[in-house]
């Protein structure tokens, strides 16, 4: 906030002096208007003069001993700050043991409470995921035969069923065996034909 330099109105203008009886009245009720503003006799206690004793008061400054000498005020009286040495950029002041000391931060001030207010405006890139596995390709155009009706989740997959004297054997794990009967045929079976791991 920069500082004012204009002149205070709060205060009457203190007329210039002359040989004229009335004006020495004006001149004394308009010293006697800015002193009692000044020495907080009005209402009007924002344009009163700051005392020397208000900063003492405040731990601005302190007078050194009997002299009349002002100097400036030990900091670490001023609401319990501590050491401040030793501080550098990015710390700031934490309130540890009953009193201020200047800290950085760390891992364990940020609380789960302060990530997840905001979890509905996170956006995470699988790749900025550590440790996720590699994505394989993009196999949803692919169509696929199944031992059941599996299009609600893979919509281009097609479900085998057998034809007349058509069976199955799925008693060897990852393979499928098609085995014919009856007819004019052999009567022999097709070799396996068909594998899916997850069958």
């Amino acid at each position: 906030m920069a500082l004012i330099l204009k002149g205070n109105r709060k205060y009457p203008s203190i007329p210039v002096v002359n040989d004229d009886p009335r004006n020495h009245t004006q001149v004394l009720m308009a010293m006697k208007e800015s002193l009692e503003i000044g020495q907080r006799r009005t209402t009007d206690l924002l344009n009163s003069f700051i005392r020397v004793q208000d900063l003492v008061d405040l731990g601005i400054i302190d007078i050194a001993g009997n002299t009349n000498a002002v100097v400036g005020a030990d900091l670490s009286s001023i609401a319990d700050l501590g050491d401040l040495s030793g501080a550098a950029e990015g710390d700031f002041l934490r309130f540890v043991s009953g009193e201020w000391v200047n800290d950085a931060l760390a891992l364990t001030d940020i609380t789960q409470a302060m990530v997840i207010q905001h979890q509905a405006a996170l956006s995470i890139a699988y790749s900025q995921i550590t440790g996720a596995p590699t994505v394989g390709p993009d196999l949803s155009a692919l169509t696929f035969m199944t031992e059941d009706d599996e299009t609600a989740d893979a919509p281009n997959s097609r479900q085998l069923l057998p034809g007349s004297n058509i069976s199955f054997d799925d008693t060897v794990p990852g393979q499928r065996t098609i085995n014919s009967s009856g007819g004019g045929g052999g009567g022999g079976g097709f070799a396996p034909a068909l594998g899916h791991a997850g069958w």
